[in-house]
């Protein structure tokens, strides 16, 4: 196991149900790609509890897509078998 000092900003992509529940989480954009499965990882300990995106004047619930940034400005530890 080999371990590595990163830097880097990550763009991440969530789709939320239209019961607030995350789904589909995918990589947007990333300076550094070693630092997606971190990011990734961290997107999955974001609980469920959104509220879902409403439209019209019933407030109908509907899925929407959110996209935000990770930025790791200090230098972590990643952890890799080669």
């Amino acid at each position: 196991m080999n371990v590595i000092s990163e830097k880097g900003k990550v763009i991440v992509s969530i789709e939320i149900d239209s019961l607030g529940n995350i789904k589909n989480t995918k990589i947007v954009k990333s300076n550094n790609e070693k630092l997606n499965p971190e990011a990734l990882r961290l997107v999955k300990l974001i609980p469920n509890e959104w509220t879902p995106a409403e439209i019209g004047s019933q407030r109908k619930k509907i899925p929407s897509n959110f996209n935000f940034l990770i930025k790791f400005d200090k230098a972590i530890k990643l952890l890799y078998s080669e």
